[in-house]
């Protein structure tokens, strides 16, 4: 699947965290890296939130038919992280409106190109049924499958 406007990456965004029960409004445009999100809980407390976010498509490469992936284009290492706050990295699959989160400590600084980070396909799909799975990839990482109520 190709790659989703940005207006309907945040607004996917958004939707998501209205299912999880609080409130969001974007910041800023919703090209900018991050995009900088207020959110509001059910008792009115507020934090703004940073979220790299791409969509997710296949990895590729034949032989890793489940491999899926983000590209981390449009952004420079290393990553600004939220001061006042938390920072995420997730891919989003517009055809299964599930999320993909990953390791941002792992991914803060890269090398220039086009960078991409991945997730076993089936662990998202797999966030269908149970709202979040983990996938420890070869290297250690965590990489975590969101069902959008989750996020």
């Amino acid at each position: 699947m190709p790659a989703i406007s940005p207006r309907e990456l945040v607004d996917a965004i958004v939707d998501a965290i209205v299912q999880s029960g609080y409130t969001a409004i974007a910041l800023g445009g919703v090209r900018q890296h991050p995009r900088k999100l207020l959110i509001t809980n059910r008792d009115g407390a507020t934090a703004e939130l940073w979220v790299y976010a791409w969509t997710l498509t296949f990895g590729g490469r034949a032989s890793l038919p489940d491999e899926y992936r983000i590209q981390m284009t449009t952004v420079s290492a290393p990553l600004p992280l939220n001061p006042n706050g938390p920072t995420v990295l997730i891919g989003y699959e517009p055809g299964l409106g599930l999320f993909a989160g990953f390791d941002l400590v792992r991914h803060q600084v890269f090398t220039s190109g086009s960078p991409s980070v991945q997730i076993d396909i089936r662990k998202v799909r797999d966030a269908l049924q149970h709202g979040l799975t983990f996938d420890r990839k070869d290297n250690g990482e965590l990489a975590i499958g969101i069902r959008a109520d989750q996020l």
